[in-house]
């Protein structure tokens, strides 16, 4: 299955603001929030399990379908660099040019227009 890159922002943006520390759901009921509507169930399953993998996320438990309760450092320093949506949509814009992304690079692309905007480049 390939990485949905706007999923992976939807559900850290998820996590961050509507799930909070220790608050207890399910995987399926991630689908109810209102950033993650349009994926379907096995988008946001691999995208939350991928997360987990890069330490994105912490507190996974994938047997029981308990999802993350929070962002990890790295995880918020990844947000952090694609929050902004302007910043977002230029990134996606500039990262469509090639046939894949990985996130380093997405961030790596991010920062660039967030240093643009900071005028630091």
């Amino acid at each position: 299955m390939k990485l949905d890159k706007d999923c992976v922002r939807d559900v850290l943006l998820t996590i961050e603001e509507d799930i909070g520390v220790n608050r207890s759901t399910s995987i399926s009921d991630l689908r109810h929030f209102n950033r993650l509507k349009n994926y379907d169930i096995s988008q946001i399953t691999y995208c939350v399990k991928k997360l987990h993998e890069a330490d994105f996320i912490s507190q996974m438990d994938y047997t029981r379908e308990i999802p993350p309760t929070e962002l990890t450092f790295k995880g918020h320093e990844f947000l952090d660099t694609i929050r902004d949506s302007d910043v977002w949509d230029k990134t996606k814009q500039a990262s469509s040019t090639v046939s894949t992304v990985s996130l380093a690079i997405l961030a790596d692309v991010a920062s660039s227009f967030i240093k643009q905007k900071l005028n630091l480049s």
